[in-house]
């Protein structure tokens, strides 16, 4: 199902279209599908766009609701369109959004190898385990928050807007780093 409806998000001609298959996509395609997700970003334009360090600026076409996307032209973070925008309805806009900070995270790392081979950890795996052990193999590196990769994904968690839960993406691998520290810990208490 999750095939036909980016067939069809991808032949569409029309923008109402568009918008309906958009917001039906979170239904079909879950999250975790990176390879799907990754295809219908970079097939819409603009999507992945960056402007101002405001990484969901590509990301507002997906918004359904005009007030919505109109804040999310204006906006310069995340936080800035929370109160107009509802998770609930803008499910593409959102997954979108938590993407592309993701994403913007893995351009932190100091070594290149390590940015690739994040983007690519990201877009494939799919539990906030495995994105954390493969973080640490491919970049070697502990999370550790004075490391600016590990430190833009703890930021990027300290932001998410309180009470609203919408199905995030396994992509920020930040509750793995945070247990793979706990479980470094001494005593029980502790971890």
């Amino acid at each position: 199902m999750c095939h036909d409806v980016c067939e069809q998000i991808l032949a569409s001609k029309s923008d109402s279209h568009l918008k309906h298959l958009l917001q039906r996509v979170p239904e079909y395609c879950p999250e975790s599908m990176g390879e799907v997700w990754g295809c219908i970003n970079s097939s819409l334009p603009g999507v992945l766009k960056k402007s101002d360090g405001w990484v969901g600026l590509g990301c507002c076409e997906l918004a359904i609701v005009v007030e919505c996307r109109q804040a999310c032209k204006q906006a310069s973070s995340k936080n800035d369109i929370l109160k107009i925008c509802r998770k609930e309805y803008e499910n593409a806009l959102f997954s979108c959004i938590n993407r592309n900070e993701s994403l913007y995270c893995c351009d932190r790392a100091e070594e290149y190898a390590c940015q690739t081979a994040c983007k690519k950890i990201l877009m494939s795996m799919k539990t906030e385990l495995e994105i954390v052990d493969g973080l640490i193999e491919s970049c070697k590196t502990m999370p550790l928050p004075q490391d600016p990769l590990w430190q833009c994904f703890l930021e990027s968690s300290r932001s998410v807007h309180p009470g609203v839960t919408v199905h995030p993406p396994p992509s920020t691998g930040l509750d793995g780093a945070k247990l793979h520290c706990c479980s470094k810990a001494n005593t029980s208490i502790c971890r």
